[in-house]
């Protein structure tokens, strides 16, 4: 019976986690706001546009910093306290570590929860940090039930003009078929 209830649990689990969580729009459309954004924090361009989407509900900010931006954030901090957020930073030593990117979002998580914040209260945005920290971070979040975004943007002749944050889900999918190469004229 106890083995059974270990093979059983996870399911279960995911399943009672979906029901607790609200709906949210689409893959692609804008999330609600949030109390809670987890935020990979390295460019403070996206991250101001991250929070803002959030403004009208955001209470707390758990930001996952790596060594390198550790100066940059703690200007960032202060202009998050000054706004009124509680903000808790959570440092990384390797930014190519998939596993410690992960592991940076559950300790997030665990703070979280001492806030009285669930699952369905957090979002992490993942466009801030290495590629490799987005992916842990990203997964790390959907295994929690967290929902994920990123900062969209559009490329202009000026740079990139930074638009909103939409919902991502990282799930592998089928590919599209294979198209023929165009010939070179």
């Amino acid at each position: 019976f106890v083995i059974v209830a270990f093979a059983v649990a996870p399911p279960i689990e995911a399943w009672v986690r979906s029901l607790l969580r609200p709906t949210l729009p689409p893959m692609g459309e804008k999330p609600p706001p949030m109390r809670g954004l987890i935020l990979l924090f390295s460019n403070e361009k996206t991250a101001w546009c991250a929070i803002d989407h959030h403004a009208q509900k955001l209470e707390y900010v758990f930001c996952v910093v790596t060594e390198l931006m550790e100066g940059r954030f703690n200007q960032f901090r202060l202009q998050l306290l000054a706004r009124g957020l509680q903000v808790h930073p959570q440092f990384m030593d390797d930014a190519y570590d998939q596993r410690e990117a992960a592991a940076a979002v559950l300790n997030c998580t665990h703070w979280a929860r001492t806030k009285q914040l669930s699952s369905a209260d957090l979002i992490c945005d993942v466009t801030g940090g290495t590629s490799i920290m987005s992916i842990g971070a990203a997964l790390e979040s959907q295994r929690q039930g967290i929902a994920v975004q990123m900062v969209k943007a559009r490329q202009t002749d000026k740079g990139p003009e930074l638009l909103h944050p939409v919902l991502i889900r990282f799930e592998l999918t089928e590919p599209n078929p294979p198209t023929q190469p165009k010939e070179a004229n």
